[in-house]
């Protein structure tokens, strides 16, 4: 490693790869046994066929086969290679083991090793293997072998005629063989297309490309015929502009204009691309871009597992008995006689059992005065004059003040009451004693909100920053109340449903849920009348929301619930009407609307009364089952291994639910109401199977530096795999439950936080707690450099340049700059010599990771030569308004002879030299990236100068909040960040602001330069100086300097000789402390796929990219994450003897995030470009799009890749093909 000089970071120990926490190795005494003596009887298990199905071997590989294939499903490939490494050992004659190793070798650019991995997979296939043949194909053709490419993926076509796939690659493979020019390439590719149609007559994908290739070779009559089948599709979907180019299409093949035809069909199909129906036909012929090969998903030589749910538990009963409401830590508790009218059960984190490492729910009832829980506390219950009791939603629990215990919601006739729930210290083997406190007079709230009448009550975070609100139902009818909670244990009110579909109505509100239907990431607002009206709002983010068009049958609705009943990973919308029926409504992403579906038949008008519909899974067989409550009877139909309810497995017993939950913890689902006397009763499931269930318990990490998402991930989702079999939950309670049916394990639980982020779990034991990993989500791209060794991160790009982000908790930074400049050490960029001997090169790399759509316009090298004895830096400084960038030469950076934090500690030896460690002792605050106000005080030495320029020299990085963390804060009385202040001393013993708007560090690794120029001491003043923030700013260095304005310095500005972007995945980063900023690996690609729901839009198609980033001209590559851009620049001649050249990279374009509360983060659009004044207009028709406008051919030869985020949401939806 060549030196590190004291102005460039240290690299740090390589970093190990990012996967799930907990990846506990696998026992396998008696697999080792059954290879022993496979190695001692035969010399290797190559003769072994396959274990014996009852073995503990079998079950091993099986295990690890689906848990391997979960892992490279959500792009985990250093858990996946374990597993599927594994399986080739447990099982080596399994081929499916062998052809995912291949898949996954792909991914990770290893293509010979892929071909190894194929070719053993094709040898021990059981019979000819069309999917394995064609993966084959995939990974030739990746190798630039097209005519091995071509013979793969023709016989993959021979051996299954059906595999339209391999034939549409095939068709890609024969065109690339005839090369640009080639006039015979038609005829080669239209009989492939045509043997597709014959499967798919009408996939518009294979239509457009008969149209072009008609056009391409004049053939007008091929043509016509193409554009009348294009004319069959559902046109009525399509946007304006793309009827619009159809029209002339359809014009120019009538007049045999073949030219023009072929420019049309190019707009038309890239305009289609935005379409879900034409989307979904080039799913069906091609494998998406950036998910490199398709694994195999079943065993193809071992017996292998439903991937449906087990056969219902018909045997199925409900054990009802009275609940004892009193302090049922004494087993002698005696049943309570009450007659309480409403009774339920509450994940309040208070009944605690000795035996278990988590706690149980607590069982409530109440009347219309009181409120009793079963850990022995009473509460008052505001029902009013008339002591009117709960309404079915009358009580809630929610963490409102972020301590992790769930406060209680009381809603009735008599106001709003919040009791907070505090617990004492828990003795050992305790869980302390808990008590519930009124603080309803300390929320800020006005007796007009606090006394009025409600029916109803729902915690939701409605606004998506990190903590929960709350929306009430008032009985007089109207819109719901909604009360914003402010963050520091106040609330406020918020019309944000004021001008809903509820304005003008007069029946009040039955029921409420907060869950995603359309699967785009953000919940949406669905709402039952009293009246029987169900409406659905689509969430459209920042606070605004959209009707959303229901299919007639949502009328006459006397009860909701949400949950995915078909298991596609979408959540649907379930509705009881009147008469007895039971509906899924499920939204289609085809055609953007709701399909219905009637799940049982009605069985007649629907009593009076209030009527309860649960989805769960109530004999943990592995699919959701339906149970309905009224006053009358409750009736449950099980689901049975194809997601049906059938009336044989009906049944109905003399009792009303009011709640379902697993009471004891044994991982099977109780329920909670009345027996038809009045009584509350607890009624314990029983059934004869045994299946298993999963109890899942999501968690925000930490209380103090974190807060983006609620203590318990509520309105998030958990996706959860066993095998093949597939379920989705949204997350509606601390403890979500999941039946198993007949596996034993969990192979993989993907939890989707409310907040955007996901991770994986694999070795997730039963109830224990899933913690939200801490990561940034955004922090713009990364720039990586070829040292002449290796390549190695250098910095993140783009800082100060974000579009529609919420900055310093003020509401949306303004588009102001596009320009940022970053330096590049002499160490850390080196030239390399070109391949075909054309000169020497600089190597950068810049790539997409987080949850960003990066644009650049222009990206320049600027190389920086100036003598030895002089250094050079830019200011790497965030501030408001921009600084003009410049090069600043200056003496070699001296280090500071003493410095202290704000708690008098000596950190003079952390802050000498850039080497990594970053005095972190200042307290943190609730939020990320907020801190309490603290600050380092250094005294610069007598060497320093006492007069004259001088430069104060400030190396370290910040850890920032985003758009959503800097919403919350907005919303409360705590402190807003703020950048550094320079304080130097008064000359009177205190301290005096010498500077207050400086900013911060622009990400990672980057220079702050502050002038400490004349008159920034006072005379006869300690030369000591404090930089003052409340933000997460952590220094690596502090130094001094002189300034050298007359220094020579020579500067040259270099345009990319080459620029390709193509697909890389996600580097393996390291963070060992906080302190530390999060480091990536370049050498190790960690994950692939889809990590990050990325923004929906227009993305620069892989390829050579040159042409958009030599000129700023608002002609921009559009980067998704996992995407690279690799830049290549001619180095000029080296610098003479006793200079040094050092870089500066200049990147002209912007950065835009997913947060939920940045300005339109859900899109692409709208585009940026030069002259904007603010990114506050919505994003309309893309042909209205002003950056469009500039330069509409780009949209046909460059912005070709269109981007959703379907993959994402269904990570875990076992693969359709694969063997």
């Amino acid at each position: 490693m060549p030196p590190v000089r004291s102005d460039s970071p240290r690299r740090g120990s390589p970093a190990i790869l990012a996967r799930s926490s907990a990846l506990r190795p696998v026992r396998l005494p008696a697999l080792l046994a059954v290879l022993c003596a496979c190695v001692v009887g035969s010399g290797g298990c190559g003769q072994q066929e396959r274990p014996d199905p009852s073995s503990e071997a079998y079950q091993q590989a099986v295990a690890s086969f689906y848990t391997g294939l979960a892992a490279l499903q959500v792009g985990e490939l250093g858990y996946a290679e374990q597993k599927l490494t594994a399986v080739t050992r447990q099982a080596p004659r399994e081929p499916a083991a062998w052809a995912n190793r291949g898949v996954l070798a792909m991914r990770r650019n290893a293509f010979e090793e892929a071909t190894r991995h194929l070719q053993k997979a094709r040898d021990r296939a059981p019979d000819r293997n069309a999917h394995i043949r064609f993966l084959q194909g995939v990974v030739a053709r990746q190798r630039g072998a097209f005519a091995e490419a071509a013979e793969h993926l023709r016989r993959a076509a021979e051996i299954d005629s059906s595999t339209v796939k391999a034939l549409y690659a095939l068709a890609k493979v024969r065109r690339q063989q005839g090369g640009e020019g080639d006039t015979t390439a038609a005829a080669r590719v239209q009989p492939l297309l045509n043997r597709i149609l014959e499967q798919q007559p009408g996939n518009l994908v294979i239509l457009l490309e008969r149209a072009r290739l008609a056009a391409g070779r004049g053939d007008a009559e091929a043509l016509r015929a193409a554009v009348t089948q294009i004319a069959k599709q559902h046109r009525d979907t399509w946007p304006a502009e793309a009827k619009k180019r159809f029209d002339a299409l359809r014009q120019a093949a009538e007049a045999s204009s073949l030219g023009r035809a072929a420019t049309q069909v190019a707009f038309l199909e890239n305009l289609l691309k935005s379409v879900p129906a034409y989307r979904t036909d080039l799913a069906a012929v091609q494998t998406p871009a950036g998910q490199i090969g398709e694994p195999v998903a079943r065993l193809l030589r071992l017996p292998e597992p439903s991937p449906n749910p087990a056969p219902p538990d018909d045997s199925l009963t409900f054990a009802a008995a009275p609940l004892a409401t009193g302090d049922t830590a004494s087993s002698n508790a005696p049943a309570d006689t009450t007659a309480w009218p409403w009774a339920g059960a509450l994940s309040l984190m208070a009944r605690q059992n000795p035996q278990l490492a988590f706690s149980l729910p607590s069982v409530v009832v109440a009347d219309g005065r009181r409120m009793r829980i079963d850990t022995g506390s009473t509460v008052p219950f505001p029902g009013g004059p008339s002591a009117t009791p709960p309404a079915p939603h009358g009580v809630a629990a929610m963490d409102y003040d972020y301590d992790f215990e769930r406060d209680l919601v009381l809603a009735g006739r008599g106001g709003l009451r919040l009791f907070r729930h505090d617990r004492a210290d828990a003795p050992a083997g305790g869980g302390g004693e808990t008590t519930f406190t009124d603080v309803t007079d300390q929320l800020g709230l006005p007796a007009s909100v606090t006394e009025a009448a409600y029916t109803g009550a729902w915690p939701a975070d409605l606004d998506q920053e990190g903590d929960v609100d709350l929306l009430l139902a008032t009985p007089g009818g109207g819109p719901p109340r909604v009360l914003r909670n402010n963050g520091d244990g106040t609330f406020g009110r918020w019309a944000l449903f004021d001008e809903g579909p509820f304005q003008d109505d007069r029946s009040g509100l039955r029921d409420f849920a907060w869950t995603d239907l359309n699967g785009d990431g953000d919940p949406d607002a669905v709402f039952l009348g009293r009246d029987g009206r169900l409406v659905a709002l689509e969430n459209q983010r920042a606070g605004a929301f959209a009707p959303m068009t229901l299919p007639s049958q949502a009328d006459s609705v006397r009860a909701l619930d949400a949950a995915d009943v078909n298991r596609d990973g979408v959540i649907d919308l379930l509705a009881l009407r009147a008469n007895g029926s039971l509906w899924r409504f499920s939204h289609r992403r085809a055609s953007g609307d709701f399909e219905s579906a009637r799940l049982v038949r009605g069985s007649g008008n629907l009593a009076g009364g209030n009527a309860r519909l649960f989805a769960r899974d109530l004999d943990n067989n592995g699919g959701l089952d339906l149970l309905v409550s009224t006053a009358e009877r409750t009736r449950v139909w099980l689901s049975n291994a194809q997601d049906q309810f059938p009336s044989s497995l009906g049944r109905s017993f003399d009792a009303r639910v009011s709640a379902i939950t697993d009471l004891d913890g044994n991982g099977r689902l109780d329920l909670v109401g009345h027996a038809l006397q009045g009584r509350p009763v607890r009624l314990a499931s029983r059934g004869a199977k045994n299946y298993r269930g999963k109890n899942v318990r999501p968690r925000a990490a930490k209380t103090r530096g974190d807060r983006r998402i609620n203590p318990f991930g509520i309105g998030g989702e958990i996706g959860l795999r066993a095998g093949l079999l597939y379920q989705k939950r949204p997350i509606d309670a601390p403890v979500v439950h999941f039946g198993l049916g007949t596996h034993d394990r969990v192979d993989v639980a993907r939890i989707v936080w409310p907040n955007g982020t996901q991770q994986a779990e694999f070795d997730l034991a039963s109830d224990q707690s899933a913690l939200a990993r801490q990561r940034l989500k955004g922090s713009c791209p990364w720039l990586f450099a070829h040292d002449g060794e290796d390549v190695n991160f250098v910095t993140d790009l783009l800082w100060r340049t974000s579009l529609g982000l919420r900055i310093n908790a003020q509401g949306t930074a303004g588009v102001v700059h596009s320009i940022d400049w970053v330096k590049i050490g002499s160490d850390a960029l080196a030239p390399r010599p070109s391949d075909g001997g054309d000169g020497r090169y600089y190597d950068l790399r810049v790539t997409a990771e987080l949850w960003e759509t990066h644009f650049f316009d222009r990206v320049t090298l600027m190389t920086v030569d100036h003598p030895d004895t002089t250094r050079v830096f830019v200011n790497e400084r965030f501030q408001l308004p921009p600084l003009t960038p410049a090069v600043r030469p200056m003496s070699p950076p001296r280090p500071v002879a003493r410095a202290w934090d704000s708690a008098g500690r000596d950190v003079t030896d952390a802050v000498r030299t850039r080497d990594g460690r970053h005095p972190s002792g200042f307290s943190l605050g609730p939020y990320q990236g907020i801190a309490e106000e603290h600050y380092v005080e250094v005294k610069l030495g007598e060497e320093a100068p006492s007069d004259g320029p001088l430069w104060l020299v400030a190396s370290g990085w910040v850890y920032p909040t985003d758009s959503s963390i800097n919403l919350a804060v907005s919303q409360s009385e705590r402190p807003k960040p703020t950048g550094l202040t320079l304080e130097v001393p008064d000359g009177e013993g205190g301290w005096r602001v010498a500077e207050p708007n400086l900013g911060f560090p622009a990400g990672k690794n980057k220079t702050v330069l502050i002038d400490l120029s004349d008159g920034s001491f006072p005379k006869d003043a300690p030369r000591r100086l404090r930089l003052r923030t409340n933000m997460e700013i952590y220094w690596d260095r502090l130094a001094w300097a002189k300034k050298r304005p007359d220094a020579k310095v020579r500067t040259r500005r270099l345009s990319a000789r080459t620029a390709e972007l193509r697909y890389r995945g996600f580097s393996a980063t390291r963070k060992p402390r906080r302190s530390f900023p999060e480091t990536p690996d370049y050498s190790r690609v960690a994950r692939t796929g889809q990590v990050w729901r990325d923004l929906v839009g227009y993305h620069t198609r892989f390829g050579p990219v040159r042409e958009l980033v030599t000129q700023t001209d608002d002609r921009y590559v559009i980067m998704n994450a996992g995407d690279e851009l690799a830049l290549r620049f001619t180095a000029p001649p080296p610098p003479p003897e006793g200079w040094t050249r050092d870089f500066v990279l200049i990147g002209d374009g912007w950065v835009k995030d997913g947060d939920y509360n940045t300005g339109h983060s859900k899109t692409v659009r709208p585009l940026p470009y030069h002259g904007m004044s603010g990114y506050a207009r919505a994003p309309g028709p893309l042909a209205q799009d002003s950056a469009y406008q500039k330069h509409p051919e780009d949209w046909q030869t460059y912005h070709t890749r269109y981007v959703t985020p379907r993959r994402f949401q269904t990570a875990l939806a076992p693969p359709v093909g694969g063997g």
